[in-house]
């Protein structure tokens, strides 16, 4: 079991994702399901996403 572990675990430095990810830093809002807007920052996107941060 030891082995399997092992094998599983992926050092946090090594990259896992499929697309390349650019920094980008943009302003803009997001909408949720009920329909409240909030603003937030862009942090990178790739292909298959959007990283943002928002205020809490």
């Amino acid at each position: 079991m030891r082995q399997l572990n092992r094998a599983m675990t992926v050092p946090l430095n090594q990259e896992r994702r499929r697309s390349q990810r650019v920094k980008i830093d943009l302003t803009g809002r997001y909408m949720l399901a009920d329909r409240r807007e909030f603003s937030c920052r862009t942090l990178d996107m790739s292909p298959g996403g959007v990283s943002l941060i928002a205020p809490a």
